[in-house]
């Protein structure tokens, strides 16, 4: 079994025993195992109860892929990955479990399939497995918590209505109303007010539509019982979440930017297909982040056909900017909403006042929506997001922790391993890199003579033991200095400090004889722009570099990398990454 495999494994046992034992309460929120519906397995009497508890909780994602472009057979995986594993281990590919895998034509047989899931899964709980941990044997139980799919799966899956029909909600009782659009109509879930929202469904509720639905009389969006309803230690309304990759990024910000570029929509107010050039050309001069995999491509060919990560680093980080004095304020400053929310949903540390903040950006981008749009666009798509995302963050921390980007990271390789092609990624910094050891850090590369115009500045070293370095190694993370010619096409050398000061580092200095590693470079100060018009949008903030000025300083006081946008000649902007662990999302 793979699941034993992956607990067998050197290091494993030890990583999850060691998050399960720093498990505390706290008000802010870091990851799956601090949200509300974790924290409630931890309750005396429940599953994850107790001192020398060994449980385990899964989350559990399944999604058909194509075999072939031309070909109708499918590949119907089911993956798991564990929670009390660390993101950086959670979510590497030999550490996520392929429960299950289905190929045929057409449809998976759901009833079959995820009914053999669950009965493996209830053994699981029930009895667990017997794992070898030190010489010793521990039995190791295993909950399936959470279930993270897109809304064709998820309809499968539940045996509920698809998205474009009545009651597709899992969360609430919201009908949906259907709606003119174009020629025909479609399903829009409007906004309501807080007193008109629709109750959120109760367990003994969907169980009674169960009972009562059918194929073709279906009760409150469901047709009879399905394979999971039943699936212990899981809980068939929260337990489904919305997943953010395909609901935020493949559907909605996609959605938004056709409408703005799509020649259809050119007598539309917020039609700016006539500007895509240069809202294009603002992009391309934008040099990411090493975190940033995908470097920006041109919006007029590659609009409508993004990944989703390009999609996600335009809603994050790329489209105010790029948008500014192009897309009409009103419009801009709905989208911005949206961005700044979905940013603050994806932090790994989310304090109370921040859910609150992102709830009612998200209250207000919902109600704003169909006012700006047509009622038709604003689907189920939209609901999930703006009525419901946030509380299950709060039930099961930010939402990078349940996605559905590992997974699809993993179909990726399923389908390389069938083509029998694979892959090889190299890793950020290669094992055969030599480092030189000093105190506050490792060096990167080789050593070379400190550019003239640095050594006035180290007045109290010796001139003769100062060497220059172009990449550091701190805390696990490389940062790069403007020194490191080889990135031509990105900028990673923008830092904040512990001081919460913002530095664009020319270069790293080594000082020989105390063995300590500086950093130079030019201040990065915040300016006014039309971002403090914005309701929203305080994630990104305008900044100017002082070139003229030089700050030396300590690469122990490096809190992290930023993200340097230089749209013109005169306008630049930095973000924040929202988190720096499980970032693989950011691919």
């Amino acid at each position: 079994m793979q699941l034993k495999q992956l607990l067998e494994t050197p290091g494993i046992m030890e990583d999850i025993l060691e998050t399960k034992s720093n498990l505390r309460d706290k008000s802010n929120i870091s990851d799956i195992t601090d949200g509300a519906g974790y924290r409630q397995l931890l309750q005396d009497g429940n599953f994850l109860a107790g001192e020398n508890n060994t449980n385990i909780t899964v989350v559990f994602n399944t999604d058909g892929v194509n075999l072939f472009n031309s070909s109708k057979i499918h590949l119907w995986p089911i993956f798991l990955v564990v929670n009390e594993l660390r993101p950086c281990l959670r979510f590497a590919r030999d550490n996520i479990i392929l429960a299950a895998i289905w190929q045929g034509k057409g449809h998976v047989p759901y009833d079959i399939f995820m009914d053999t899931f669950k009965e493996q899964m209830n053994k699981l709980y029930q009895d667990g497995l017997s794992v070898i941990h030190n010489d010793n044997f521990l039995t190791v139980k295993v909950a399936a918590i959470c279930g993270t799919m897109d809304l064709p799966a998820k309809a499968a899956v539940l045996k509920m209505a698809q998205y474009n029909g009545r009651n597709a909600c899992i969360t609430c009782n919201e009908e949906g109303q259907r709606v003119k659009q174009g020629k025909g109509t479609a399903m829009s879930y409007p906004y309501r007010k807080k007193s008109e929202k629709p109750a959120i469904r109760s367990t003994d509720e969907v169980l009674s539509a169960m009972s009562n639905g059918t194929k073709t009389n279906q009760v409150k969006g469901f047709k009879g019982f399905n394979s999971i309803y039943d699936l212990k230690g899981f809980d068939i309304v929260m337990g489904v979440v919305p997943d953010y990759m395909h609901c935020t990024l493949l559907r909605v910000t996609k959605v938004l930017m056709k409408k703005w570029f799509d020649s259809k929509n050119s007598k539309k107010e917020y039609f700016i297909g006539k500007r895509i050039k240069t809202v294009s050309q603002r992009l391309l001069q934008i040099k990411p982040p090493s975190f940033i995999e995908r470097l920006p491509r041109n919006l007029e060919k590659h609009y409508a056909n993004l990944k989703a990560t390009e999609y996600q680093a335009w809603l994050l980080f790329y489209s105010l900017p790029c948008l500014d004095g192009i897309l009409p304020s009103k419009y801009l400053d709905h989208f911005a909403l949206m961005s700044e929310a979905t940013h603050i949903l994806l932090g790994d540390n989310i304090s109370p006042s921040m859910f609150c903040r992102a709830e009612l950006l998200l209250e207000q981008f919902y109600n704003d929506f169909a006012k700006l749009y047509d009622k038709g666009t604003c689907g189920l798509n939209v609901h999930n997001l703006c009525a419901h995302l946030t509380e299950y963050a709060r039930q099961w921390g930010p939402i990078w922790a349940w996605s559905c980007f590992s997974f699809e990271d993993a179909n990726a390789f399923i389908l390389d391993a069938s083509h029998a092609q694979g892959i090889l990624r190299n890793s950020k910094i290669s094992k055969e890199n030599k480092f030189i050891e000093a105190i506050n850090c490792k060096i990167a590369g080789a050593l070379s003579p400190l550019p003239l115009n640095y050594v006035h500045l180290f007045k109290h070293c010796n001139k003769n033991s100062l060497k220059q370095a172009k990449r550091i190694v701190k805390g696990g993370e490389i940062f790069h200095s403007a020194a490191y010619s080889r990135m031509q096409r990105r900028l990673c050398y923008a830092v904040l400090l512990e001081d919460n000061s913002l530095i664009l580092t020319d270069s790293f200095v080594l000082d020989q004889e105390s063995n300590i590693v500086f950093g130079v470079g030019s201040p990065i100060e915040m300016v006014p722009s039309f971002l403090n018009d914005l309701v929203a949008g305080a994630h990104i903030q305008a900044v100017k570099v002082l070139l003229d000025v030089k700050k030396v300083f300590d690469v122990q006081r490096i809190q992290e990398s930023m993200f340097c946008m230089k749209i013109t000649s005169d306008k630049m902007y930095i973000s924040r990454a929202p988190h720096f662990h499980g970032r693989s999302v950011f691919k």
